[in-house]
């Protein structure tokens, strides 16, 4: 009922709803009816339009929107009462909002009218900008929550109309309508913004050219007024409304993108990062589909991670990972910028691209491809801390991952989609790290906290916590396995130290020390000094050493005794530690930054007590179910057990504590089983292992002795050589008698168990020699030589091979070094006085055979068949070995003399690679150690015509460092610096059998004298090698009838250092120090004779001659007089003492820094140029000896990398403008392509510098895939069996023919870290291709 109205209101009413009935069932007829007239001309009276009555308008606009519907298409009104009528419309039409308006039903069936009939499209014929905009925001303004959904659409239809068929929209119904899209009228009037989003989206196509207007005016106007340094908040704001409106009606969006797109592209930084921010929050939104419309849009923000600004580089970056999470078919697209992220030229970069690689990885492990992984892996060498801690915390956290999913995948129904072998290797490449040499980088911390929280992290379930390392360990390879063995290794050490350590802290008392103050405190700081050398930065490391010191709590120092104690269980050590690491935050937060590295390096948590009891347990578990038969397992993983028991028991021998009963039960119940002597191999090499460290807990039992004898006599070497060393650490005199008598009883070559009984011979010489090997000595030696070293029993074919392994070999040569192992074992040590005389005589006697061995190429029997191939070889490694190990006694060393370093070196360049390798790694690892003369050291110099690069980088790096170490020791000319055996080295080379006068030996001779100064020469010591090379011309040689050849030598290396000098703008000055010279090989020549000799040119004029056109380098003077070149440079002899000018040497120094600096590109791949950095490009590759290549299951030099040449070998600023300048590639040490280095040499200089140094990069190699094995450390890889390749003329110091940048490919970083003779992994050895050989040599 509608509400009661004046009397006049009430008729008016009456009339109206009587014609509205009327009108509503009367159909449209389309034109003008005579009898409507009268009423269209009534109804449009403005009394009835304005009418104060509300019901009297609504049925007013009720009846005009019928009279319109029945007329239509046709109009019964004129123009200006028509824009009267659509005043009143757009009145009412609000009013449809409110169900509780009282006359609700009429204002919907005047919306209704308006819609069925399109009435509202008459707007377009009169001007109606203002009331359409102001009926909009009128209607905005009334929508309710609680509307009908059928009034919605009716609203929704109607000002979907008048947007439509409007002749042309105002800017303020644009701008209202945009407004009702914002965040903030979402949240005011969610009614209004839902309609709207739905009235754009319906009307798309319509408002896409105005709304792209309405943006094109604000963005210009905005950006008129921006520069990099403003904050645009305008066009901040219009921005925002974009992402705005995008959320809620994206299509009408679709001309404004383009701009968004020119705006990537302006020079205003802050206009570029909006843009970036705008599109990328687009393509999160829209995905694929924004991609298909505007693909030149999405290649255009895709670009933007080449942009100039570090800023929007790294927030590309931010939303590649968001995209790529929501849509990840987008990341075919977006990983090759990823990759390129990662060796951006700046670090932050490069740390944002390595969290999105752990970022999209962990979400989804299986999109990313190997490449993205392995470019990940190489930014763990960054030469930036940040990017390199990164690096390997994220390469870590994702092996963690996918361990874990592939665990929890793999124990469903369904097979895991992740497998072990697919990343197992971001493991391994972190343990490579340990690889690397430089001790800034800090890699042994950052790998041990990698590896004990994410790859090994120490879970409180012993036996998953110990399948996990086993798991880990199985699937590295070996070089992987050798740097995990070398974490050990430092384990043992850093264990060491810290007792050490806590000891001295608990003598300090605080500083409180009633007696023997000065001592303590000297020994506290000596001991603290040596232990920072190994810890992240030394200097803090001191101080917080100290503060640990001064604590003098005595709970903190048992908590950290009892982590390091091998017997303690694993829950007790992780208490200790948790309880540790508490009190020591408490006590001085700040020392935390160096214990946390120091806990976790000293902690036996890995590989304590626990552990190795599931190892045997694991193990026991294993060989039942392969004696049970019970199904095959996936992956044998005994062989790893084995081997990782075996490397634990070495390095931490009291962790067996607890097993060693357990040993020799199995050992001593093995007697009743079946299972033969194999079986007891590993309980009684681990025990074997034990008593060596603790000789005291040796079986004593009358059982497990006689149990030991017996297996002293097996015919398994290995058995019986671990039996006769528990015997002998247990004192066991008339055991170990027994057995030796019973061995020499049955010695003969035919015997089956030969072989065992000289390995148990061998254990007898060394641990047992004064109580059973002493009294056979004759006897035995008169066999080894007499019965197996001179006598050849198998008959050699032209079809053996160079080199077998020794598992493969035939027993005839196992016998053979077993032989002469044994025959040198009884002299390597001298236990007493008693044994000194007797043990010399017997030493001179066995350095003759090793000499006669060495000469004759391996062949020592005199006349008769002659030795197989690879008998040969394996005797040459074998005595070299031998004469290392005598090297290592200084009194048998006596015995030895300078030709017989000659003798070894030539083992540096023997025919076959695993002789070269095994006796180069073994010559470095005493070098370490300082086991042997430091002057051993001149051997290595021989690598530089090796063929295999992975070789040649170790050694070089190992001598690199090697000297830079014994320069910071002592700077001093009278410690055993590197340098110091520069005389020795120039008579090793003028004894080098292929040394002559000849053009072809001298070339090669260059080779030799170039490495060394690679390695070792540097701007503070180029004088005193100057002058010693002019010295050896006033010197003789001892070993030489003609010292013609060492005066060759020392010419030519005046030359060279003339030349080397010059290209690195080095100050060559004359030296006022003592010049090392050896007395051992040198004498000195009278002073007539020495003053003619200098003056004397031994260097042949055609050599010099040829050496000028071959390096294209002009010479001072005349080609032919090398006397004026000498003497255009200081002489030793002659020019008085003058000390040099310290400041004019630094100020070259810098200068020739800086100009490196500024052309810095890898000379490895320039054309024609040479790797060693001294000479140009027209260098041809000199006459070398036939070496046989890398084995096949050794790993080549990775072409995929384009790191530096040697830092010390870079060529510096030619003399010609014609030749390419190069320079050291320094700035990213660890990166492996040129344009990671190009890049960080961009990221601190101008654009200028960034512009040139691109120049100067020629080329980038192309990315392929790393091969699993690495350098090699320890023992060599298997030959082939394929037939021999002979030389026609072999010389010693020849090589393949192989050019400079296959040769010098790897990085120097990369060099051998890991000398030391670790245990190798045991793996089946790949087959290897078949080396040259020389069919003859000197």
């Amino acid at each position: 009922m509608w509400p009661l109205t004046p009397s006049l209101a009430n008729r008016i009413l009456c009339s109206a709803c009587a014609l509205h009935a009327e009108l509503k069932s009367m159909n449209n007829f389309g034109t003008s009816n005579a009898s409507f007239t009268r009423v269209c001309k009534d109804i449009v009276d403005k009394s009835l339009l304005q009418h104060k009555d509300k019901g009297v308008r609504v049925l007013t606009a009720c009846c005009i929107a019928e009279l319109l519907r029945v007329h239509a298409p046709t109009v019964p009104f004129g123009e200006s009462h028509l824009q009267a009528v659509f005043e009143l419309f757009f009145q009412v039409i609000p009013s449809v909002t409110d169900q509780k308006y009282p006359y609700f039903s009429l204002c919907y069936e005047l919306l209704e009218s308006l819609n069925a009939a399109k009435t509202v499209t008459l707007v377009s014929q009169f001007p109606a900008d203002e009331l359409v905009t102001q009926f909009f925001q009128t209607l905005f303004k009334a929508l309710r929550p609680d509307m009908s959904s059928i009034v919605v659409v009716c609203l929704l239809d109607v000002l979907q109309q008048l947007i439509d068929d409007s002749q042309a929209l105002p800017h303020a119904l644009i701008e209202l309508l945009l407004e009702q899209l914002s965040a903030a009228q979402k949240t005011a009037s969610p009614t209004a913004y839902q309609m709207a989003a739905e009235l754009c989206r319906a009307s798309a196509d319509r408002l896409q050219r105005y709304v792209c207007q309405y943006f094109s005016d604000i963005l210009v106007e905005a950006s008129r007024n921006v520069t990099d340094d403003t904050n645009p908040e305008q066009f901040r704001s219009a921005h925002k409304l974009i992402l705005e409106i995008y959320t809620a009606a994206p299509d009408i969006l679709l001309n404004v993108i383009p701009q968004l797109e020119e705006e990537l592209k302006v020079d205003t930084l802050p206009l570029r990062q909006l843009a970036l921010t705008s599109l990328g929050e687009m393509f999160l939104q829209s995905g694929a589909k924004l991609v298909s419309i505007y693909p030149h849009v999405w290649k255009s923000w895709c670009d933007r991670r080449k942009d100039k600004n570090v800023g929007i580089r790294t927030e590309w970056i931010k939303y590649l990972v968001w995209i790529a999470k929501d849509h990840p078919a987008l990341l075919t697209d977006l990983e090759p910028g990823l990759q390129q992220k990662l060796m951006d030229p700046d670090e932050r970069v490069r740390c944002e691209a390595i969290k999105a690689v752990g970022a999209i990885a962990t979400a989804m492990p299986l999109v990313l491809s190997n490449d993205t992984f392995k470019a990940l892996t190489m930014r763990c060498r960054d030469k930036k801390a940040p990017v390199r801690s990164d690096a390997i915390e994220v390469t870590a956290h994702l092996f963690a991952n996918f361990y874990t999913q592939s665990q929890q995948a793999g124990n469903e129904a369904a097979p895991s989609p992740l497998r072990i072998e697919m990343f197992a290797w971001l493991a391994g490449s972190i343990l490579e790290l340990l690889y690397i040499s430089d001790a800034e980088m800090g890699y042994p911390a950052l790998v041990e906290k990698a590896l004990y929280t994410h790859i090994l992290p120490p879970i409180p379930d012993d036996d998953e916590r110990t399948r996990r390392i086993v798991t880990v360990l199985h699937h590295l390879t070996e070089r992987q396995y050798k740097a995990f063995v070398n974490l050990l290794d430092r384990k043992a050490t850093a264990i060491q130290q810290m007792t050490l350590f806590v000891t001295h802290s608990q003598k300090f008392n605080g500083g409180v020390m009633d007696a023997d103050e000065e001592a303590i405190t000297t020994g506290l700081n000596n001991l603290i000094v040596y232990m920072s050398g190994s810890l992240p930065e030394p200097k803090k490391a001191q101080t917080n050493l100290h503060k640990y010191a001064e604590i003098n709590d005595k709970r903190i120092y048992q908590l950290t005794q009892s982590i390091m104690n091998p017997h303690a269980e694993f829950r007790k050590m992780a208490a200790h530690l948790k309880e540790l690491t508490k009190r020591l935050e408490q006590a001085n937060k700040q020392i935390m930054d160096t214990f946390s590295v120091l806990l976790r390096r000293v902690s036996l948590a890995l590989v304590g007590r626990t552990t190795v009891e599931c190892l045997m347990k694991m193990l026991q578990s294993s060989r039942q179910a392969a004696t049970a038969h019970v199904g095959d397992p996936p992956v044998n993983m005994e062989p790893t057990i084995k081997q990782l028991m075996k490397d634990v028991s070495l390095l931490f021998p009291a962790v067996y504590k607890t097993l060693v009963r357990n040993f020799v039960d199995a050992i001593v119940d093995e007697e009743q089983s079946d299972s033969g002597e194999l079986a007891v191999a590993d309980p009684l090499g681990a025990l074997a292992r034990y008593v060596k460290a603790f000789p005291h807990e040796a079986p004593q039992d009358a059982r497990a002795v006689e149990r030991l004898r017996e297996l002293a006599l097996s015919d398994v070497p290995e058995v019986a050589k671990c039996a006769m060393i528990v015997l002998a650490q247990g004192e066991h005199a008339d055991a170990c008698q027994s057995v030796v008598e019973t061995i020499l009883a049955d010695l003969d070559v035919q015997h089956p168990g030969i072989v065992a009984h000289l390995a148990c011979l061998q254990a007898a010489a060394r641990y047992a020699y004064r109580s059973s090997f002493l009294a056979n000595v004759v006897p035995i030696m008169n066999f080894i030589v007499k019965e197996v070293l001179l006598v050849n029993t198998h008959e050699p074919n032209d079809d053996d091979p160079d080199w077998l392994d020794y598992s493969e070999l035939p027993v005839a040569g196992k016998i053979k070094i077993m032989a002469l192992k044994l025959d040198v074992k009884p002299v390597l040590t001298i236990d007493s006085e008693d044994d000194e005389a007797p043990k010399l005589e017997l030493a001179g006697s066995v350095i003759k055979m090793l000499r006669r061995i060495l000469d004759s190429s391996g062949e020592i029997v005199p006349s008769g068949a002659q030795t197989s191939a690879t008998f040969r070889t394996h005797l040459r490694l074998t005595a070299g070995l031998c004469m290392l190990k005598i090297a290592r006694n200084g009194k048998l060393r006596a015995l030895l003399d300078p030709m017989d370093v000659r003798r070894m070196a030539m083992l540096v360049q023997d025919p076959v690679f695993q002789v070269r390798n095994g006796f180069t790694m073994k010559l470095c690892a005493f070098l370490q150690g300082t086991l042997v003369p430091s002057h051993y050291i001149i051997m290595l110099f021989l690598i530089a015509h090796e063929p295999d690069a992975v070789l040649k980088t170790q050694v070089r790096t190992f001598v690199t460092r090697r000297a830079k170490q014994m320069r910071i020791g002592d700077s001093t000319s009278k410690a055993p610096l590197v340098e110091n055996t520069f005389g020795s080295f120039l008579h090793l080379i003028a004894h080098h059998p292929d040394f002559s006068s000849e053009s072809e030996d001298l070339e090669m001779a260059e080779g030799y004298i170039h490495f060394f100064f690679e390695t070792v020469a540097t701007a503070e010591n180029v004088a005193m090698l100057y002058s010693v090379a002019a010295k050896v011309k006033t010197l003789k040689d001892k070993y030489a009838d003609d010292s013609q050849k060492l005066y060759i030598a020392g010419e030519l290396a005046q030359i060279l250092i003339q030349d080397r000098a010059s290209s690195n703008s080095w100050v060559l000055q004359s030296w006022q120090g003592p010049l090392p010279i050896s007395s051992s090989i040198f004498e000195h020549l009278p002073s007539q004779e020495a003053s003619a000799n200098l003056k004397h040119q031994y260097l042949r004029p055609e050599f010099m001659g040829e050496r000028a056109q071959r390096t294209r380098t002009p010479m001072k003077k005349s080609t032919a007089d090398v006397s004026a070149r000498l003497a255009s440079a200081p002489s030793p002899a002659s020019t008085p003492s003058r000390r040099p000018d310290s400041r004019q040497s630094a100020s070259a120094s810098a200068s020739a820094r800086k100009r490196r600096a500024l052309l810095d590109y890898d000379a490895s791949d320039s054309d024609g140029a040479s790797s060693d950095g001294s000479y140009g490009g027209g260098r041809r590759q000199p006459r070398k000896r036939k070496l046989s290549p890398t084995p096949s299951g050794a790993r080549t030099p990775r072409s995929d990398r384009d790191e530096s040449a040697d830092g010390q070998g870079e060529e510096r600023l030619r003399r010609s403008a014609r030749k390419p300048v190069t320079a050291s590639m320094k700035e990213l040490s660890s990166s492996e392509s040129d344009a990671e280095s190009d890049a960080d040499d961009a990221s601190n200089s101008e654009q200028e510098n960034v512009e040139a140094v691109a120049r100067t990069v020629r080329r980038s190699r192309a990315a392929r895939a790393p091969s699993p094995d690495g350098l090699r450390l320890g023992t060599a890889q298997s030959a082939s069996k394929a037939k021999r390749d002979v030389a026609a003329k072999p010389r010693r110091g020849a090589a393949l023919k192989r050019s400079s940048a296959a040769s010098d490919t790897v990085s120097d970083d990369e060099g051998d870290a890991l000398v030391a003779s670790t245990p190798s992994k045991p793996q089946q050895q790949p087959a290897s291709r078949r080396p040259a050989r020389a069919a003859a040599r000197k």
